[in-house]
């Protein structure tokens, strides 16, 4: 999982830990729109985005949306 952030979401997931998911997913959207895959990136960001949005979490919201809007 080391350097994974898209497992590490996946495992997280799977254990119920939902805000180290959305940490973890936050990371994948920001590694893979880095690579160019955008489509891949967009959906793990919408997925953190859920989560962020859902507790109010309003300092990682601002970072996500930073990246939604760098896809526009």
């Amino acid at each position: 999982m080391a350097g994974d952030p898209g497992r590490a979401a996946a495992v997280y997931a799977e254990i119920g830990a939902r805000p180290d998911e959305a940490h973890a997913r936050l990371a994948a959207a920001r590694r893979l729109l880095g690579d160019g895959r955008l489509a891949e990136g967009r959906t793990e960001l919408d997925r953190a985005l859920v989560f962020y949005r859902e507790v109010g979490a309003t300092a990682h919201l601002a970072e996500a949306r930073e990246l939604l809007f760098a896809l526009t």
